[in-house]
């Protein structure tokens, strides 16, 4: 029992792998370049704003089911939280643990 939560610990605390890291690069590098237009910002206008509010909403549907994903697979909580961002108890609540 001891060596499991050892384990769980020592998993929780590791920093993230290249993987990882990767996914959350390429992730971000994504956003920034779907975002990216012809026009300046300012000149956006609020039709620019809408399409980023629609394309994050369309992003957060899918939150719980790559969060459940992730339960199914022993990923520990703590680090499904911060290798996506949100706060534990989020996690845990998505994953019916509370």
């Amino acid at each position: 029992m001891t060596d499991a939560l050892t384990q769980a610990v020592r998993l929780a605390d590791d920093e993230p792998t290249e993987e990882e890291r990767g996914f959350c690069q390429r992730a971000l590098n994504s956003d920034a370049s779907e975002g990216d237009s012809q026009e300046p910002p300012e000149k956006e206008g609020a039709e620019g704003v809408l399409g980023k509010l629609r394309a994050y909403g369309e992003m957060k549907a899918s939150r719980d089911d790559l969060i459940r994903e992730a339960g199914s697979h022993q990923i520990e909580e703590a680090r499904i939280a911060r290798l996506m961002g949100h706060s534990r108890s989020t996690v845990r609540s998505v994953l019916g643990k509370r």
